[in-house]
This record gives structure tokens, sequence and C-alpha cells, in this order.
């Protein structure tokens, strides 16, 4: 099959791909490197200072080779973000920065600088480590079938122990050093030069941040949100709804909990959902339906989400479920029950004889 059938084959199937899942499906057969600039970015707050370089890097084949892939394996699927700023998308510095870039790749290496020095600004934080920061163009990428360029902002900040192995005088000689290891990249973003004027597609990786470390890279730095489709919108929804169960979980019995959240995944498991009517079969009076709703709003207010009033369903949340101990049931040292259902099957008493308090299971047969 050549480039040409290649190209057609993924604008059909990934769009619709994407439609149900809400991911970036990130094709990268075809993908170039074609400019590198590397710096030297310290911690603001240790005046470390910026170290940049004085021209973009050479590369040959091999070398370029090796960059690509270190810097793009980690990108897969992953969920779209898009760069932002509270009042006007355009002072948001990274983007106007690749913008530039993305307009006249002659200001390739002009645009790397002013990318390490905003950077800088932003690593105020003690526990922020300096490092290397390359920003590199791609070209050909393929993103919803069409076939786009793409910046690449990147960031090693841990280094790992390696040995050398010399021949010596028909022995060999060891030497310890320490670089980059090209199994694990640190910190990236990709922004992808689509949707501009709504912040551009940009897919995110941080593997090292932690806390405030974590923060300086998506929101101080490239001030990033996840951009709202069915999948981001299924995940919040359901976070949210367990938040809230689990809070309210201290007036009830844990059995009333569990079964409030089969309830939520049932009815996330529909092709689509309706937030009031998801809030009407999961809680068991208008007023604590009222409550939730109420604690939606206030939870996505605060955290800058977004949530449709009713959307299409994601397969790829639910499949990916993990609700801890919220489904299950620890009865003292001996016994664990996990509620998936069957809310008219299972009785809860106190026995008056033996002082103890029991659950009662009706089922056909067993698994």
């Amino acid at each position: 099959m050549g480039r040409n059938s290649r190209h057609y084959l993924s604008t059909l199937i990934i769009p619709f791909y994407n439609a149900i899942i809400g991911l970036i499906m990130i094709y990268k057969e075809y993908v170039k490197l074609t400019h590198c600039a590397v710096h030297r970015v310290g911690n603001r707050l240790m005046m470390d200072g910026v170290d940049l370089s004085d021209k973009l890097l050479d590369m040959d084949e091999t070398l370029s080779s090796i960059l690509m892939n270190y810097f793009i394996s980690p990108f897969r699927s992953t969920e779209a973000y898009a760069l932002t700023h509270s009042s006007d998308i355009s002072l948001n510095e990274v983007y106007a920065y690749v913008r530039e870039i993305f307009a006249d790749q002659n200001m390739m290496y002009e645009g790397s600088a002013n990318l390490a020095n905003f950077l800088y600004e932003q690593s105020t934080h003690p526990n922020i480590n300096g490092g290397e920061f390359y920003v590199a163009y791609f070209k050909d990428f393929i993103i919803d079938g069409v076939t786009t360029d793409a910046i690449g902002l990147f960031k090693t900040e841990t280094k790992e122990s390696y040995l050398k192995v010399y021949p010596k005088n028909g022995s060999y000689e060891l030497v310890c050093d320490e670089g980059i290891s090209l199994s694990k990249l640190d910190k990236g973003a990709l922004i992808f030069n689509m949707m501009e004027e709504s912040g551009y597609v940009v897919a995110v990786v941080d593997n090292v941040g932690r806390g405030k470390n974590a923060k300086y890279w998506t929101e101080d730095f490239l001030n990033v949100k996840l951009r709202k489709n069915d999948y981001s919108q299924t995940e919040n929804l359901l976070a949210i709804c367990k938040k809230f169960i689990v809070e309210d979980q201290e007036k009830k019995q844990k059995m009333d909990s569990a079964l409030k959240m089969s309830k939520t995944i049932n009815a996330l498991q529909q092709p689509h959902v309706t937030i009031k009517e998801l809030a009407s079969e999961v809680f068991d009076s208008e007023e604590k339906a009222e409550q939730f709703m109420n604690y939606a709003k206030t939870y996505c207010e605060q955290h800058d989400i977004f949530l449709d009033e009713e959307f299409d369903t994601s397969i790829e949340v639910m499949k990916k479920i993990r609700l801890g101990n919220i489904s299950k049931i620890r009865l003292d040292e001996h016994f664990t029950i996990e509620i998936k259902g069957g809310e008219s099957f299972i009785e809860h008493g106190f026995d008056d004889e033996k002082k103890m308090a029991y659950y009662k299971l009706y089922y056909n047969k067993e698994k």
C-alpha cells in the first residue's frame, strides 16, 4: 500500500474513531523532525539563569531519528488539550510564540529562545529542577485524517548513571557518567497546527511532575485546559458523581453508596446521558437530586470544568473505570461484598439474638 492510499485510509478511520472516544489518535509513520533548538533552563528561585545556545541543532539522519523517537514515542492516544488565557488567547505567551513559528519557520531560533526565557520565568518553585529544554519542529503528523505540522516543547530534568566500557592494554576500563535516558521523556507537549483560533490542539506528557512541580508545566507555562468532548465530559461527570457520593456517605450505610455508584455507571454506559435524568435515576429523592445538581455546578465553576446538560458518553472512559473501595463493603475481617447492582436482592438488618448486623443476598446460582 502506497503513501497516498495510507493517507486516505487514515482519513476514513481516524475521524470516526475520535468521534466515538474523544481522544487524539496520533499517526506518526511519515513524521519528519526538521528543526530543533536546545537550551538549558534553570530554576529562577535559585537564580540559575538560562543558557541559550547560539544556533539551531545540527542533526544528521541518525541523530534526527533518535531524537524524534525520544520526543514522540510517549504520545500515542491522548486527551486533547488547548492553550488558554483568562481574557484573550493571544495573550498566552506559548500561543503567541508558536503562532509566529508556524507562520514563519525562520523564526524557529528566536521563538525557541523566547519560549526558554518564558519557561524560566515560571520556574520559581524550589522543587523544580533545571534541565535541557528542546523546541522541535515536525512535519507530516496525521491528526483526524489531516496532515499537519507540529511544534514540540520538551524538558529533561532527571539524569541517570551509565557505564562506558573501553578496551585498554589487553583489558577493559569502566567509566561512570551521567546522561539522559531515552526510555522516558520527563515533560513534553505537542502543539498541532490546527484549530488555531481556539488554542490549537495540544497533547501533554508529564512523567515527573507532582503538585506545584506539575502545575508549573501545564498551568503556569503552557496554560492548557482539556478540550470539551465526549471523553472529557464522561470522565468529569463520573468523577463528580463519585466525589459527591463519597462525601455524602458518612450519613449513609456503605451499601447505599455502592448502589448509587452502580446506578451511576449504568447511566453512563448508555449512549447518551442527560445530567438531570442521571440525578433522578441515581438519587432516591428530588431533594438529593437537586443537591447533586447544585454540587456539580459549584464543582465545575471551582475547577474550570465545562459540562453540557446532555452529551454522548464515551465507551473508552467506561472501559477503564477504577472505583476503588466505593463499590465494596468490608465486613469485619472475614468478608468483602462487591456491589454491581441488584438493589432489590439485598437486605440489611440486625439480629437481636446474636447482637450482630447482617446482609442477606438473593441469587439464582453461583459462578
